[in-house]
């Protein structure tokens, strides 16, 4: 059985900045900035365990409801699940562990060293995918 992991990007309203977390684990994410998120617990919900795992690291609660999951990437052992979330609270985030807590400007993702390389497609995707079904729900 592969191990999961859930991963969410919580955005400001006008889709302009992003939270992440700057990692200090793994040893290859350290110093990076990845979203926010971890393992998903045996019977536990994917949405709970992206809302439970944000509010463990970023001390904010949203709803199980409220994240909406956009893309799955699976290797040969695990499967990453990546959420997203809409609010201004972005800005009043807090950091609960020894990972902290940033919150970067969307448009300044390519060119920040920091960044986990995959985040550079994957939030631009994250706001195609809002952008659409904002389109398709206004018809």
């Amino acid at each position: 059985m592969k191990t999961k992991y859930v991963c969410g990007f919580l955005f400001d309203m006008a889709f302009k900045h992003v939270a992440l977390i700057n990692k200090v684990r793994p040893d290859w994410q350290k110093g990076k900035l990845n979203g926010i998120g971890g393992k998903v617990e045996p019977r536990e919900s994917l949405d709970a365990a992206m809302a439970r795992e944000f509010e463990e690291e970023a001390g904010r609660h949203f709803s199980a409801s409220t994240w909406k999951m956009f893309a799955e990437i699976e290797g040969s052992d695990w499967v990453v699940y990546f959420f997203f979330n809409v609010s201004d609270a972005v800005f009043l985030l807090e950091s609960k562990t020894d990972e902290k807590v940033e919150v970067i400007e969307v448009d300044t993702l390519n060119n920040n060293d920091r960044v986990i390389q995959n985040l550079k497609w994957l939030i631009p995707m994250t706001m195609d995918k809002h952008h659409l079904s904002c389109k398709a729900e206004s018809r």
